[in-house]
């Protein structure tokens, strides 16, 4: 399979996905649900303590694209959105929480009361169904069910966490046979006794997501899951086997799989043509950051009349690539770091050798200090070295530029493997000088959910001028005669404040400077969230 072109860039996945994900908004309308609720029509002022009371009134009303919005606390019920008038539906929750064991009160959780109904959500013949802002409990001893089940055309999971303590068959998030065009964005998964992440429907995109099993695979490709592509996610297990694919056509881009004794195997039997292309990732099998003889970072295995084919494009990979069966398997890399092996034998085709711009380094050479940190290091020969596997993503695991100058060469080169190296800074001569203190940080960040804006605090430590800004924000600046605490206003801009009338929930990057008086400038970016509950604005509200 030939590397992926500039057509096939994310952004298009994105807007293709949006596109068809977008319910009509003709006649939507909103439904409320909170714990303490005792309404019936699920209103603002009188919302629905349970969230199928919610589903009951949006399936009244005419046209599709309502919205369910649920607020903080745990709801101890299964959802299932099965009907033709749930088509567009956008179930969205006040948020997911942080990455914790025990169940966080400020996220909206669900936790279905009994064992082996099926999913704790549930989509199946809908289209266009969003689950976003949530965080979803499979308890101990539960099987047959899991956490998310995706079942009908273009469905959406966004901002979710999803915990499956359940044994067999309870997987953290499924793409079933009947999901053409699924999305999973921003999900964190973690399954104790099965598979995080299986995809059995065509075309699956999973972007910027955590997925980690214990015992399982992280994901597990299955034979109808053609055309999957996995992008800027961190795959990881404790398990045999990282990442199965049972199906053509699979991408896996700007990643990192670590864990397994395997990390990614192809399989084909009865016939099959299947196929994986892990581009631009880090692969690290086995024990952490060390090239492990007992592990295989890839292994491509067909049987009878079968081909499994692997190919590794711009990729670091710590173990060893493998062939096995009795049908036709190949492993193929190209600009990669590879213990290099050049071995044709009887079970397959293996051509990772020097030839296609391959090349070996222990992992001291690669990778910074850390017992667990896949960050190159400087000088590392996956700086500026890749030649081929132009990304699918514009920026790295980090969210950093794709394509940085890490050698200081004044040639931007992209880099080996899922993460980029910055641009080191310029040398300079003589003794630095030494200028008033500009390091500052942040603090509490205070939504106004009313009108859709927020205030974040910013400890600075001593006078000088602070400054917000950022695409789709209004321009903040405080003049500060002293060290201490300033808060900035982040005021969303038309596009972005219409987004919150719409969704109630927008997230969007700002960037503060701080230029100490008599000082050069520094500056941080952060990640914010805006929250806007429905309802009419104030006066002088945007």
């Amino acid at each position: 399979m030939t590397p992926p072109t500039r057509g096939r860039a994310l952004p298009a996945i994105l807007l293709a996905c949006a596109a068809m994900a977008a319910p009509a908004t003709a006649q939507a309308e909103s439904f409320f649900v909170d714990q303490s609720g005792s309404g019936t029509e699920c209103t603002e002022a009188a919302p629905c303590a349970t969230i199928s009371e919610a589903l009951a009134a949006s399936r009244a009303t005419p046209g599709t694209g309502d919205r369910i919005e649920v607020a903080p606390g745990l709801y101890e019920e299964r959802v299932v959105i099965d009907k033709a008038e749930d088509s567009g539906l956008t179930l969205h929750g006040a948020g997911r929480g942080p990455d914790q064991e025990t169940t966080p009160p400020d996220a909206t959780t669900l936790r279905a009361p009994e064992t082996n109904k099926g999913a704790e959500v549930e989509i199946t013949t809908p289209s266009a169904v969003s689950i976003e802002a949530l965080r979803v409990e499979v308890p101990a001893g539960f099987s047959n069910g899991g956490g998310i089940s995706i079942g009908g055309a273009a469905e959406s999971v966004d901002d979710v966490d999803v915990r499956s303590a359940g044994g067999i068959n309870t997987e953290g998030i499924e793409v079933t046979p009947t999901a053409a065009d699924a999305f999973v964005r921003d999900a964190r998964v973690r399954s104790a006794e099965s598979r995080a992440l299986a995809i059995f429907g065509p075309r699956a995109t999973v972007t910027d997501s955590d997925i980690w099993s214990a015992v399982a695979q992280a994901l597990d490709v299955e034979i109808a899951g053609e055309g999957t592509r996995v992008v800027r996610t961190r795959l990881a297990t404790e398990g045999s086997h990282l990442v199965t694919v049972l199906s053509p056509e699979v991408l896996i881009d700007t990643s990192l799989l670590t864990g397994g004794q395997i990390g990614a195997e192809v399989h084909a039997s009865y016939g099959a043509s299947n196929s994986l292309t892990l581009s631009n990732d880090t692969i690290d099998a086995g024990e952490p950051k060390v090239v492990d003889k007992f592990a295989a970072a890839v292994t491509a295995e067909a049987e009878g009349a079968s081909t499994a084919r692997l190919r590794l494009v711009n990729t670091i990979a710590l173990e060893k690539q493998e062939v096995e069966g009795g049908g036709t398997q190949s492993v193929v890399c190209s600009s990669s770091i590879v213990p290099v092996r050049e071995v044709d034998g009887p079970e397959g085709v293996i051509e990772c050798g020097a030839g296609a711009g391959n090349l070996f380094a222990p992992p001291s050479s690669v990778f910074a200090p850390g017992a667990a940190d896949w960050h190159l290091s400087t000088g590392s020969p996956a700086v500026d070295s890749g030649t081929e596997g132009e990304a699918l993503s514009t920026v790295d695991l980090d969210g950093n530029p794709r394509v940085l100058d890490g050698d200081g060469d004044g040639v931007a080169v992209i880099d080996r493997g899922a993460y980029e190296l910055p641009t080191p800074p310029p040398p300079t001569s003589g003794p630095p000088a030494i200028g008033p203190a500009n390091s500052f940080s942040f603090g509490k960040l205070r939504r106004n959910k009313r009108r859709g804006t927020a205030k974040l605090d910013v400890e600075i430590p001593g006078p000088g001028s602070l400054a917000l800004s950022g695409r789709k924000v209004k321009r903040a600046a405080v003049e500060a005669g002293r060290a201490g605490a300033f808060s900035l206003s982040i005021v969303p801009k038309r596009n972005l404040a219409r987004a919150l009338r719409s969704k109630r929930s927008a997230k969007t990057s700002i960037e503060v400077a701080f230029t100490p008086t008599g000082g050069s400038a520094a500056t941080r970016a952060r990640r914010i969230r805006l929250i806007r509950k429905a309802g009419r604005p104030g006066r002088g509200e945007p």
